[in-house]
């Protein structure tokens, strides 16, 4: 699986699980491709979300950090972040 499809299929699940819609989902998924997983979780209140996406990423990033530890640590695999 390439990049590509690992970024899609990540930024589909995180919209899934935070209940986006199509539009919040295409600039979640933007972010995603542009930085990666680990960079929109620690970032996300810098990024141009609206409150309430604000809330919900913090609850999974909250969410994430309980089951696995700090985000950094996390392999989500997309392995071009920077």
């Amino acid at each position: 699986m390439n990049i590509n499809e690992i970024n899609k299929r990540n930024s589909d699940t995180i919209a899934w699980i935070l209940g986006f819609n199509a539009v919040t989902k295409k600039k979640l998924e933007d972010y995603i491709n542009e930085r990666g997983v680990k960079y929109v979780l620690n970032n996300y209140r810098t990024l141009k979300f609206s409150i309430d996406e604000i809330e919900r990423i913090g609850i999974l990033k909250r969410v994430l950090e309980k089951i696995d530890g700090d985000i950094d640590t996390i392999n989500f695999g997309d392995v071009d972040e920077f």
